[in-house]
């Protein structure tokens, strides 16, 4: 199985860390496509619509993930557990 099916398969919670700043940014995938998704935002914009992580160097930043949820929870249940 590759690498980009496996994370379009999970909806998750996620870190982003920037090395520059020392700051971290925890985050949530719930889109069509979960993680993948959200992750390729990422590569595109650089930072993904957040606007605490624009206006730094993406290639600063490390992203680890917190904790895998199932493909189908609801959205707001993933917001729920990101704020938690």
């Amino acid at each position: 199985m590759s690498w980009k099916l496996t994370l379009g398969q999970w909806r998750a919670i996620y870190h982003v860390f920037d090395t520059h700043s020392r700051r971290g940014y925890v985050g949530s995938a719930y889109g069509e496509q979960n993680l993948l998704q959200r992750w390729q935002e990422y590569a595109a914009s650089s930072h993904g619509g957040n606007v605490g992580l624009q206006g730094l160097d993406a290639r600063n930043f490390r992203f680890s993930i917190l904790q895998l949820l199932a493909p189908d929870l609801d959205a707001t249940d993933v917001i729920v557990l990101e704020n938690t």
